[in-house]
């Protein structure tokens, strides 16, 4: 992936398992840092909903698997799902989390100057001399850097 920070362009280093074991701190107290504060929200109309979604599939498995009919579970699955993703405590719940969890990665990669300035050497190639770690458009930039490096590791491609 291609960054552009200054009118320069930088390249996302791809030895990911390095990458990971410079940013192993960081994960590992985000991970920390998401428990403790999500840990006392009320999740548990998502967990209902994930809990008969999941019991739905495993029964549609399990008729595919004995060769029977399984349209009625597969139209109640569908509609379980719809009613899921349009609830609107769900929707707020959701929304709620996500922004719990942006600012948990905003306060790591931010609060810590002298892991930023690591980081960002680390993970691109270019002219790395050029990075004001106090400008906003630098910190844009490296966030974009790192988020896109944690969805890299989340969902690798397969080749």
């Amino acid at each position: 992936m291609e960054y552009t920070y200054k009118d320069k362009v930088f390249t996302a280093k791809t030895d990911n398992l390095k990458l990971y074991r410079l940013l192993f701190p960081l994960i590992d107290k985000y991970n920390t840092l998401k428990f403790l504060k999500l840990k006392e929200i009320d999740r548990s109309i998502i967990f209902g909903y994930q809990k008969k979604i999941a019991l739905l599939k495993r029964d549609i498995a399990r008729a595919t698997e004995r060769k029977e009919d399984s349209k009625k579970l597969t139209a109640e699955l569908y509609k379980l799902e719809d009613e899921f993703s349009c609830d609107p405590e769900v929707i707020e719940l959701n929304a709620y989390i996500s922004s719990v969890q942006e600012s948990i990665f905003r306060e790591l990669l931010f609060d810590d100057n002298e892991m930023l300035k690591k980081m960002s050497v680390e993970l691109v190639e270019g002219e790395t001399e050029i990075f004001d770690y106090e400008d906003a458009e630098f910190l844009v930039f490296i966030g974009k850097v790192v988020g896109d490096f944690f969805l890299t590791m989340r969902n690798p491609r397969t080749t």
